[in-house]
Order: structure tokens, then C-alpha cells, then sequence
């Protein structure tokens, strides 16, 4: 229909120019001729007799208007002749917007299915990233990975750390152990004096000894330790009862007794001792004061620093510090009439201050004798 319709607007555009040439020829003739016919008046002439034309437009102007009346009858069809006929234009139009939608219907299966194969792709990827490997830090493998190494491997690193901790605490022990050899090797005249007189002071026992003791712990521990905190030490008197009890269970002169003492002190925070709850689990680091940290306590704890050698000397059971004044002036003389290796003689000016007269004749009349025989 539309090449119809290209074909007479063609065809009629044609007749149109070709009307309008024959057109501009006869214009053309019927000015001439009116010219032409004056001059040949002179002469007698008629321009009839000698030019004779007829240009007839007519055939031209019927078959346009045929082509016009065809042209028009196609645009009617095309158009349509009101609003309740469409015409050819809007039918074809109309039934492709309907083909359009087949085939969008037609097309929706696929382009679902199109879809679900784009989501499952884009599923698959996130399901990936969110499985991940062990490598790939907040995924599902990586957490498994990480869970296993706590419940299988991490037991055993840390019974491994622990132990090569306690080896070195046994190490340091040994170290400091040295510095006792130091201070018994010091005391060892007095020592080698009290066996070779041992028949003299069998009345008189003089027990000399060079041991550890904990200076300062439990105020360093506390330093360290929260007693508002909730745990074995929770409280003033309770936390520091507990400590004072737990000490006296361990020979902190014997490495491994030591090493069962600082552990037992790990435990007693790491696990409520209180009567009153079960072993309880307790953080560490909650019971810390602000100042301090893990480390720090457990530097203090294991570096065992507060382990100082001290020196004991003992009359019978008594220390030297509960001595009378008497009995230490003995001893005191005891030793210079012995240990003294100068042969010059020992003069005592006013014995009776520090010298009572059972001290006297108890211990110090043998020795005196003793020392006569050597020349003393």
C-alpha cells in the first residue's frame, strides 16, 4: 500500500511538471505569435496561414486527477475515515505493538531463565566469598580453620610454651642457686668449726644456713593484682589470707616445688578458689590493675625477682634475732676465739653488759679452755 501511494505521488509530481512545460510553450507561442503577427501585416500576411499550433493541457490535467483521486483514495484506506474506522496505518501499527508483546511473552520464559542463570551465577560467587579457603580472614573455612588450630593445635603450643617456660624458670633457678654456693662457701670456717667442736656444743647447737625467701612478693603481687576484682583475691583480708595460707604449702627452695608454687598462683586466677564458687573460670586480665598487663604479671610472677638468698643463723630454735643479749654475746665470742686465726691475745672489757653467768659457764668456760690449748 505505501509503495502504492509513493508510486502515484511520483507519477503525479511527473504529470505536474510535464503540464507546467507544455504550459510555459504555449506562453511562450502566444507571445511570439502576437509579434510576428504585426510584422506580417505589413506584408499582406496572415500568421495563420503560415503557423498553425494547438496545445490541449487537458489529457495532462484529467489523468492527475485521476492519479489524485487514486492518491487519495489510498490515504483514506491508510488513515481511515473517522475514529471508529481505522486506517490501514493504525491497524499496522496496532497489530505490531500486539506482535511486539507476543513476542515479549513468547521471550519472558528465556528471559527468565536468562535471569536465574545470572543469579545463580552471582549466588555461586557471594556462597564462594562467603565459604572462602583458610587463607580468606572471616570466612566459613577460614573460621573452621582457625577453630580447629584452637582445639587441636593450640592445646599442644601451649603445653609445649609452658613447659619450656618452666625449663627456664629451673634455668634462672639454677643461676640464682649459684649465688647460695657463693654465701655457703663464705660461711664455711664457721661451718667446718661447729663439726670439729660438735663434742663441746652437743648443749650448745649452732645451725648455720643460707636459703631462699620471698622478699616483697605479696606486696608486689598486690601491686599487680586487683582486690575489688572478682576472683580468688576478691577482698582485702580473704585475698590476702588466701595468699599468706597458699605460701608455707611449697619448699620454694626445691625447683619443682617452686614451680608448683607459681603455677598454683596462675591457677588460683585463671580458676576461683572461693569455697562458695565451684572452680569457677576468671579472666586474668580483668583482675589486673590498669597499670599492669599480662605480660607485665607474668614477668614478675616467672622472672621470680623477688626470690633473695638469705642468711639464717639459729641457736638450738631459736634465730638470732630472739637471742638475749647474752646468748649473742657468747656466740660472738665463740667465734672470734676460733675464727680468729691471729694468735694475739682477746681482751673482752666489761663482759658482765652483754654476758650473763649462766651464758657464761653454759658455753663459754668450754671454749674458753679449748682456745687455752691452742694458744689463745
Amino acid at each position: 500500500m505505501n509503495e502504492a501511494k509513493s508510486t502515484l505521488l511520483q507519477e503525479s509530481s511527473e504529470l505536474e511538471k510535464i503540464r507546467q512545460s507544455f504550459q510555459n510553450l504555449k506562453d511562450t507561442l502566444d507571445q511570439s505569435s502576437g509579434k510576428y503577427r504585426t510584422a506580417l501585416g505589413r506584408y499582406d500576411l496572415d500568421l495563420d496561414n503560415i503557423l498553425k499550433y494547438e496545445v490541449s493541457l487537458e489529457p495532462i490535467v484529467k489523468l492527475k486527477e485521476e492519479k489524485n483521486r487514486d492518491l487519495d483514495a489510498i490515504q483514506l484506506e491508510l488513515q481511515g475515515q473517522d475514529e471508529n474506522n481505522k486506517g490501514l496505518e493504525e491497524t499496522i501499527t496496532d497489530l505490531y505493538q500486539k506482535l511486539i508483546s507476543l513476542e515479549e511473552k513468547l521471550d519472558e520464559p528465556y528471559r527468565l531463565y536468562q535471569k536465574y542463570l545470572t543469579d545463580l551465577d552471582e549466588w555461586e560467587n557471594r556462597r564462594k566469598g562467603i565459604i572462602g579457603d583458610t587463607d580468606s580472614y572471616g570466612t566459613i573455612e577460614h573460621s573452621k580453620s582457625e577453630l580447629k588450630y584452637l582445639d587441636e593445635r593450640l592445646p599442644l603450643e601451649l603445653e609445649s610454651a609452658i613447659e619450656e617456660r618452666n625449663q627456664l624458670v629451673k634455668k634462672l633457678f639454677e643461676k640464682k642457686s649459684e649465688i647460695i654456693g657463693l654465701y655457703k662457701s663464705s660461711y664455711k670456717p664457721i661451718t667446718e668449726f661447729i663439726e670439729k667442736y660438735s663434742y663441746l656444743m652437743k648443749d650448745y647447737q649452732v645451725n648455720i644456713s643460707v636459703e631462699f625467701t620471698l622478699d616483697g612478693f605479696i606486696t608486689k603481687f598486690f601491686d599487680h593484682i586487683s582486690q575489688g576484682a572478682r576472683g580468688t583475691y576478691i577482698g582485702l583480708e580473704e585475698g590476702q589470707k588466701f595468699l599468706i595460707d597458699l605460701i608455707p604449702q611449697f619448699d620454694i627452695n626445691e625447683s619443682n616445688s617452686l614451680l608448683d608454687f607459681l603455677n598454683a598462683i596462675r591457677e588460683s586466677l585463671l580458676f576461683d578458689k572461693r569455697p562458695d564458687q565451684n572452680n569457677s573460670k576468671r579472666e586474668l586480665e580483668q583482675q589486673l590493675k590498669k597499670s599492669y598487663t599480662i605480660d607485665d604479671f607474668y614477668r614478675f610472677l616467672y622472672g621470680i625477682d623477688f626470690l633473695k638468698p638469705t642468711f639464717k643463723l639459729n641457736l638450738g630454735d631459736k634465730s638470732l634475732s630472739e637471742l638475749s643479749p647474752g646468748e649473742r654475746g657468747a656466740l660472738l665470742l665463740i667465734f672470734y676465739l676460733f675464727l680468729d686465726k691471729d694468735d694475739k691475745p682477746l681482751l673482752i672489757d666489761q663482759p658482765e653488759e652483754n654476758l650473763d653467768n649462766q651464758s657464761v659457764y653454759q658455753y663459754l668456760v668450754h671454749f674458753i679452755k679449748e682456745a687455752k690449748k691452742e694458744g689463745k
